[in-house]
């Protein structure tokens, strides 16, 4: 594919959802599972998977995170920097635009009616999505004990997102390289 229809895609696909994507970075996954995985097949469900990991893990919006690691896995800095514009120009245009309305209309209320049920509908996103990717990654009686683990820690004892990514990286260092460690034992 010629390098500029490969950027006019990647801006259209990632305009079209920084325009539908309401409720943070995590409700664009369903959009992206079908667009870039199963329509596209530019990157596989376990890449996506790591992807979205590694972009709750920096520093930044998740939906701008993940925008470069795709545009970039893509078309290098050029595609990351198309993906991450075209997904962050919807949201520049509707805030100018709720910022305009909010002086010259009452719209307040029909604002706040509207984004409960966007929330609403965020929320099954979110659900659906945790559960496809959940298939894919909780894979071996370890990885479903980790989860529980991490969702009991973040659920019920409120521990710092931040000390858990990072704790349970280092769980995933530590059993990767002793399995390193047994696998070269056994050859």
């Amino acid at each position: 594919m010629k390098s500029g229809k490969l950027l006019l895609k990647l801006f259209v696909l990632f305009f079209k959802i920084g325009s539908v994507t309401f409720g943070g970075g995590v409700t664009m996954a369903p959009i992206l599972m079908k667009e870039v995985v199963e329509k596209r097949s530019w990157i596989t469900e376990d890449e996506l998977v790591e992807c979205f990991a590694l972009a709750q893990s920096l520093p930044g919006v998740v939906a701008v995170n993940v925008a470069v690691f795709i545009g970039h896995r893509m078309k290098g800095v050029c595609g990351a920097i198309v993906a991450v514009t075209a997904s962050v120009i919807p949201a520049v245009l509707g805030i100018l635009l709720v910022v305009a309305l909010l002086d010259a209309l009452p719209l307040e209320a029909v604002l706040n009616d509207g984004l409960k049920g966007v929330k609403s509908a965020s929320v099954a996103l979110i659900v659906c999505t945790v559960i496809r990717m959940g298939k894919a990654v909780l894979s071996t009686k370890l990885d479903l004990f980790l989860f529980a683990a991490a969702f009991a820690a973040s659920m019920f004892f409120d521990t710092n997102a931040i000390l858990l990514v990072l704790f349970f990286a280092l769980l995933g260092v530590i059993h990767y390289s002793i399995n390193r460690i047994r696998s070269k034992d056994h050859v």
